[in-house]
């Protein structure tokens, strides 16, 4: 998926939020390669992310309360000032991240 196409289906997942037609939620699966694409500023409460690959992406400054984002990839994944709901496994996944990436630092 390029970042243009990514565009077109939040513009739609932003109708969708307001009820407005020709809106659609965004589903984003583990079947789209979303990797480094940019998710920054956007609403994106309640978008489907379940088993994606979101490796170098960034939502800086996104709204993801009540995003699934069950099985997703966050390898390098950049969520500074993002408003994420409270999910123990996102937490505990990030933590892993973080840890992840201290270690690769060490080692360079």
């Amino acid at each position: 998926m390029t970042q243009e196409e990514l565009n077109e289906r939040i513009r739609k997942h932003d109708k969708w939020l307001r009820g407005e037609i020709g809106g659609e939620r965004l589903d984003i699966g583990a079947q789209y390669d979303v990797r480094g694409l940019d998710f920054d500023g956007r609403d994106l409460r309640s978008a489907i992310f379940q088993g994606a690959d979101l490796s170098f992406t960034s939502f800086c400054a996104a709204n993801l309360k009540n995003a699934y984002l069950d099985d997703a990839i966050f390898n390098h994944t950049d969520f500074y000032k993002a408003t994420i709901s409270y999910n123990e496994d996102l937490i505990l996944k990030l933590a892993e991240n973080i840890k992840k990436s201290r270690q690769e630092e060490k080692q360079q």
